[in-house]
């Protein structure tokens, strides 16, 4: 963390010493680098509601803040995906039944889109201490509490689960019970 009094090297980096790189922030954490190594992502002095992406090379920033729409705190898990597309955040929110209790949520966001990817999904064993994703991009694997959970992303798997779920998906039969109107076809 570069703080109130510290100063960021000049020379190879890009900026002058005591430029301030991200504006309103008086440090600076780097919470993690983008797979292909060519983007950081912080969030400064874990006060603000963005991640804030860096070129790791000279600190600048790079595109359009990202809106998490509340603030994170400094030990919060993030993953980044190893396709380069998403991220996900552990954030601790009140509720409002209980303003004094925190809930700790994740949300998956997509980064060429800038948006949330789907509902936040909520912990319900307790902190989230790791959040990682699959090789393949497909699933984010939590350790909240002292248990593993995997939550599918890719569309692929989640037509895949939807199908498993369904026991395979609609017959023809059940088809023409519910969709009358509309010509069978098969859906897993």
């Amino acid at each position: 963390m570069v703080g109130d009094h510290e100063r960021l090297p000049g020379p190879g980096c890009g900026t002058s010493p005591g430029s301030e790189i991200v504006p309103g922030t008086t440090g600076l954490h780097l919470d993690g680098y983008g797979p292909d190594g060519t983007t950081a992502y912080t969030d400064p002095d874990s006060v603000h509601s963005t991640l804030t992406f860096l070129d790791p090379r000279t600190l600048r920033s790079q595109g359009q803040p990202l809106d998490l729409g509340a603030p994170v705190s400094y030990d919060a898990p993030v993953a980044h995906s190893p396709n380069g597309r998403l991220i996900a955040v552990a954030q601790r929110n009140a509720t409002a039944a209980d303003p004094s209790s925190e809930v700790e949520e994740i949300k998956i966001w997509d980064l060429l889109a800038r948006r949330q990817v789907g509902p936040s999904l909520k912990s319900s064993t307790g902190s989230v201490a790791l959040l990682t994703f699959t090789a393949d991009s497909s699933a984010l694997v939590t350790l909240d509490g002292q248990e593993f959970r995997t939550y599918p992303v890719a569309r692929s798997r989640l037509v895949d689960e939807l199908c498993a779920m369904a026991d395979g998906g609609l017959t023809e039969e059940e088809w023409q019970e519910h969709i009358p109107d509309v010509s069978y076809r098969r859906t897993c």
